[in-house]
């Protein structure tokens, strides 16, 4: 299971916890500045998790990975363009999950790409995996294999200068907007090639995750402006 490349396709679903964990962390990151002592770290970082849940082989012969858990790494190293995560953190985990909730597997990691505009993105092909995430997994192949590491989700965030009701479902790719947040969630599946791990390129892969199809806003939300700095500003409570 897992790693052996399979023609017929995968599902990737994302649970609605999994869902609120990438939003709550891929939001704090890109809209928050935090003290450093006398000095102010700039937002729009980059975070880094691990992504948790199980893989079945459905009926109709594809895979399905279902994301049901998000840890979020807090020991991993985060800038506007890299994250670096610490490997005793991922040595850890998966020893507390295996032990305790061996009823998730370990399938991967999650993180985000930040950018100021819609025109960042698209000019940097940024709603996809960069050459440095490809990178990662490759140079480690040994590790990640013996690990069974399956998908990878990455959670693209920019800024609208209005708010909007937009989405939409091409396949892996998932475009939403939650306020004047503008959000693109990429799937990924990973297939050996002679003696590597790589990111598959050809693989058709369904992603489901219906908590990002629209969600509902129960009451009015805030919006992010842009001033001297990134602020946030509440919305209703």
């Amino acid at each position: 299971m897992g790693l052996d490349f399979n023609e017929k396709g995968y599902v990737i679903r994302v649970s609605e916890s999994a869902a609120i964990q990438m939003c709550l962390h891929g939001l704090e990151a890109y809209t928050i500045y935090r003290k450093a002592g006398r000095r102010h770290k700039e937002a729009m970082t980059e975070t880094f998790g691990l992504v948790w849940g199980h893989e079945v082989t459905q009926a109709d012969g594809r895979t399905l990975y279902s994301v049901d858990l998000v840890s979020m790494d807090i020991s991993a190293e985060f800038g506007k363009s890299f994250c670096r995560p610490y490997p005793e953190a991922f040595t850890l985990k998966k020893d507390i999950v295996t032990s305790f909730w061996p009823q998730y597997e370990f399938l991967g990691d999650f993180h985000t790409h930040p950018f100021k505009t819609i025109e960042d993105v698209v000019a940097s092909k940024g709603f996809s995996l960069s050459k440095e995430d490809k990178t990662y997994v490759q140079e480690a192949s040994d590790t990640w294999a013996r690990h069974n590491y399956r998908a990878c989700l990455v959670l693209t965030i920019s800024r609208l200068k209005r708010r909007s009701d937009f989405v939409s479902l091409n396949g892996n790719v998932l475009t939403f907007t939650m306020g004047n947040y503008r959000l693109w969630l990429h799937a990924h599946v990973t297939q050996r090639e002679n003696d590597s791990l790589i990111f598959s390129d050809t693989a058709d892969i369904e992603l489901y995750c219906p908590s990002f199809n629209g969600p509902d806003e129960y009451t009015k939300f805030g919006r992010l402006k842009k001033k001297t700095r990134l602020h946030y500003e509440p919305g209703e409570h």
